[in-house]
């Protein structure tokens, strides 16, 4: 047989896998021609008659690769017939991820020494010093572990396999380095000979063909779960009629999906913190719904940071640069892993989507990660949707409320019944703690002058406030429709004496609109929000803003109303003053003004009562 020909041919351009045929194929040829050259070049008979056994155990080992190709146990099979072939106690290949972080996928041990399969390991050294030796082709023959100045902690990670010697070689492709290909001798220490160093680095660029294979096909695969996958959350979040609906059907498809031990989603509120909207967690382990953010992960500010980033993936919190504040703040619900990723709304960082896994450590796939983010970036696109809805809805059912308010406004003549029923009406819709109107003076001073409120919450009725909301800004206040929205009473540039003030009657937030009569500030209609921060939404801004125009023209009518009974009253006294031509004939001293009902002082009077 000539020295490069093989016992194989690669299959037709029509097969399926052709392409991995000839890629395994074009390989073994070109590293076995190098082996050809050395051969030609005056080698000795027993050299001659390794190189020989040698490529018998290439073409034997390719033959498998290139039958097994398509077999779920492929590389199983392959490492075993290396071992064989270089008579050691193990074969393994070890493959990394995009941090260089790294697993061991396949095996091949003999029975007496412990299995490695699935093993992990995060070698922060091996990232810093060897990744790009191992990159440029290094090989290492170690023919005693503990002659071979390893590290202390690399000692100890052999032992662990009863590793006695070993031989690393890089598993490469056109992208770069894939892993390695590593045998260990457990038995006793073992000197590597340059042949058996040279038929295991031919042997590295089979492995190579067929995890490249295996690669292209995880990858197909996790394409299609990830379509499959995405189309089936974008459905449940398309399906969802409200935040709250949209949120327990997000976290209870999504832990399913992702077979998480707990799935989340956290909401910012307007004191900057955030709060656990909704959650999906695995039965036994601790809930977090209703848990505030800064006491479960410890740093708010950080986690903001780091969403407005993007995703977040930590495989092991202990291993992960946390804080020990955040550590603990973790393990009390039982984290090992987390996922993180932002949840964007109309433009705003709104929370967060998070998942856990709380059994074990866990390395986030990169199919995962986006995956998880695509999600997060549909929550946010759904919160949008939901939020016009709710928008309209609340729009309509506010129009309903405005118009039965400003009907109670007309049927009402006196100013207090007027305000009275606002401030009733007002609380019951907003669903706040009080309502109240603030009676605008010359003096820009204000004084509480009708007011609903919370029983067990102090009473502002009556009370005088020297440094009103308005004092800096009354121009604003005069403009009909104006409004002003505090989310924040501390944060949102209040006074120092005004907060004092506010917090004698525990507001944290409030909503103020100008009622206006005749184009005058007549007063200031506010609602306070007492049992924790609101954010005031548009619709509610509308809505309260038209509800206090309705209030300017319903005390117009009413004083129009009171001024129109004072002239009835006059022109009936002016009736009952004047004769009639039956009861008082006129005479020649009829007109003389000594002759009139009314002397000097009634006619003073009437002008004070008509103006």
């Amino acid at each position: 047989m000539e020295a490069n020909s093989f016992d194989f041919a690669p299959k037709t351009a029509t097969d399926k896998y052709s392409l991995t045929y000839r890629n395994i194929y074009r390989n073994f040829r070109r590293s076995s021609i190098d082996i050809d050259i050395s051969n030609s070049c005056g080698a000795s008979r027993s050299r001659k008659q390794t190189y020989l056994r040698d490529r018998e155990i290439l073409n034997k080992i390719l033959s498998l690769a290139i039958q097994s190709l398509n077999c779920e146990d492929c590389l199983d099979n392959l490492l075993l017939e290396i071992r064989q072939a270089i008579q050691t106690d193990r074969v393994l290949v070890y493959s990394f991820d995009r941090n260089w972080s790294g697993t061991i996928v396949a095996e091949s041990v003999t029975a007496q020494f412990p299995n490695a399969i699935g093993c992990r390991i995060d070698d922060p050294c091996f990232r810093e010093d060897y990744a790009r030796q191992y990159s440029d082709g290094r090989i290492r023959a170690i023919a005693n572990i503990y002659a071979a100045d390893l590290t202390e902690c690399h000692i100890k990670t052999l032992e662990q396999l009863a590793v006695k010697a070993s031989l690393v070689v890089p598993i490469t492709s056109d992208n770069g380095l894939l892993g390695l290909l590593i045998a260990h001798h457990c038995n006793a220490p073992r000197h590597w000979q340059i042949e058996e160093v040279e038929l295991f680095k031919q042997l590295a660029t089979i492995v190579s063909s067929i995890l490249q294979h295996k690669i292209s096909q995880q990858e197909r695969q996790s394409a299609v779960e990830y379509a499959q996958r995405l189309k089936q959350m974008t459905q449940v979040v398309q399906q969802a009629h409200s935040s709250s609906d949209l949120f327990n059907a997000v976290t209870k498809t999504m832990r399913q999906i992702f077979q998480a031990d707990r799935v989340l989603v956290y909401r910012f509120v307007t004191d900057g913190s955030g709060i656990v909207v909704a959650e999906s967690v695995a039965p036994g382990l601790p809930q977090t719904l209703n848990h505030p953010l800064d006491r479960f992960y410890g740093y708010e500010s950080e986690i903001q940071q780091s969403d407005r980033q993007g995703v977040r993936a930590i495989a092991n919190i202990h291993t992960a640069g946390l804080t020990i504040d955040r550590i603990d703040a973790l393990e009390q619900f039982a984290v090992k892993a987390q996922l993180v990723a932002p949840i964007v709304s109309n433009g705003k960082l709104v929370g967060s989507l998070i998942a856990h896994q709380c059994t074990a450590p866990r390395t986030w796939q990169p199919t995962e990660i986006d995956l998880f983010e695509q999600i997060a970036v549909q929550i946010g696109l759904a919160l949008d949707r939901v939020a016009l809805l709710e928008y309209r809805a609340t729009a309509a059912k506010q129009v309903q409320m405005r118009q039965q308010i400003a009907l109670r406004l007309r049927r009402s003549l006196v100013q207090s019944d007027i305000l009275t029923t606002v401030t009733d009406e007002l609380k019951s819709a907003l669903q706040t703690e009080r309502v109240v109107v603030y009676r605008c003076d010359r003096d820009r001073g204000s004084t509480v002058i009708a007011e609903s409120v919370t029983p067990g919450l102090p009473q502002a009725l009556n009370h005088r406030l020297d440094d009103p909301f308005w004092r800096n800004d009354r121009t604003a206040y005069e403009q009909i429709g104006y409004a002003r929205a505090v989310n924040n009473v501390y944060t949102d540039g209040l006074s120092d004496r005004c907060i004092h003030n506010l917090e004698r009657f525990a507001v944290k937030s409030s909503l103020i609109a100008p009622i206006l009569m005749q184009d005058e500030l007549f007063g200031l209609l506010v609602a306070h929000q007492c049992f924790g921060f609101r954010e005031w939404q548009q619709t509610e801004i509308d809505f309260y803003t038209q509800v206090a125009i309705d209030v300017g023209f319903a005390l117009e009518q009413a004083q129009l109303h009171g001024k129109l009974a004072q002239i009835a009253q006059i022109a009936m006294h002016l009736d009952g003053c004047i004769p009639t031509t039956a009861q008082q004939p006129p005479t020649a001293k009829s007109s003389s003004p000594q002759t009139n009902c009314f002397n000097s002082e009634d006619k003073e009077h009437d002008a004070t009562v008509a103006f």
